[in-house]
């Protein structure tokens, strides 16, 4: 199923004019592929438990309110919430957002997974083999967009919006997705690698709150964040997390969420008529001064402060 526009769901009141709409829409919700892509300025679901899903976001920010946290994702990150997690979503922009929500049906992760263990001459020989139980998770972080996941995200928007919606397709682009998925996950596990002199299961710790405090950083670029914001997050000493961050991530705290304001500056001014007070503000920048010396960093402006 694919929903073009945002689904007209709780916590909006039940209407006559909705009645309709929400019946056919929970008789598939749930039950097959799923892909919802919609432009809003502000749009509100209340936590449920939801299927295995992956986020994108274009033109501005997208909340997801898990229950002990808040992870948010722009146009440079996408987000994979695991089967059952329980979570609702927010949009707050001055901004047309485009919103992509991509939910795989039930039973298609562990088919995959079982028809993955063997090859096709074994499939001929032995039929299917039995589903192994429960699938292993992905770690729920904000990711970069650049990888195998993002690429297929991109070309999946790009299809429908050019008025794709045949559900042979969209079967074989959920399945594509999800080999994505996987190929890009054994790369993000293995960042731990960066981490030395500690044991497997102590590598795996680290890196899970280096991501925790990348998430904290990701999801609050907008506002005054300080090390110990991070540390907090992180549970980690300053200077232990400073230490582990940098391997990870081969620059600092500073020099990430540097750069993710000046992009989204950047993204800012190529796409609105803002006022550069406006840009500065609404990137995390805070003044029209500071966005213009970090834009000049790495290359020339054309307006002038």
């Amino acid at each position: 199923m694919i929903v073009l526009g945002m689904p007209d769901l709780p916590p909006r009141p039940a209407t006559a004019a909705n009645a309709a709409y929400r019946r056919s829409f929970y008789a598939r919700w749930g039950r097959e592929n799923v892909v919802v892509l919609g432009r809003t300025r502000f749009a509100e679901y209340v936590p449920i438990r939801h299927r295995l899903s992956v986020k994108r976001s274009w033109g501005g920010p997208e909340d997801y309110l898990l229950e002990s946290r808040r992870l948010t994702v722009d146009e440079d990150q996408l987000l994979i919430l695991n089967e059952g997690a329980t979570y609702g979503s927010r949009i707050a922009s001055r901004l047309q957002v485009l919103s992509m929500g991509v939910f795989f049906r039930p039973g298609l992760a562990p088919e995959m997974q079982a028809a993955l263990r063997q090859s096709t001459a074994q499939w001929l020989d032995r039929g299917p083999l039995a589903e192994s139980g429960p699938q292993p998770g992905f770690a729920e972080n904000i990711r970069p967009v650049q990888g195998a996941v993002g690429r297929r995200l991109d070309a999946m928007r790009a299809a429908i919006e050019a008025g794709e919606d045949d559900e042979l397709w969209l079967e074989e682009q959920m399945q594509a997705l999800l080999a994505a998925m996987w190929q890009d996950e054994t790369q993000w596990r293995a960042r731990s690698q960066a981490l030395h002199g500690m044991s497997a299961s102590q590598h795996a710790e680290l890196l899970r709150r280096v991501d925790a405090a990348t998430d904290c950083l990701h999801s609050r670029y907008t506002e005054s964040l300080t090390l110990d914001d991070l540390a907090q997050a992180a549970r980690l000493s300053k200077f232990h997390l400073l230490r582990a961050f940098q391997r990870v991530h081969g620059q600092t705290p500073h020099q990430m969420l540097t750069q993710q304001r000046v992009q989204a500056a950047r993204r800012l001014m190529d796409a609105t008529e803002l006022s550069l007070d406006e840009v500065a503000r609404m990137s995390g920048l805070g003044t029209r001064q500071t966005l213009w010396r970090q834009l000049r960093k790495p290359a020339g402006l054309t307006k002038t402060p």
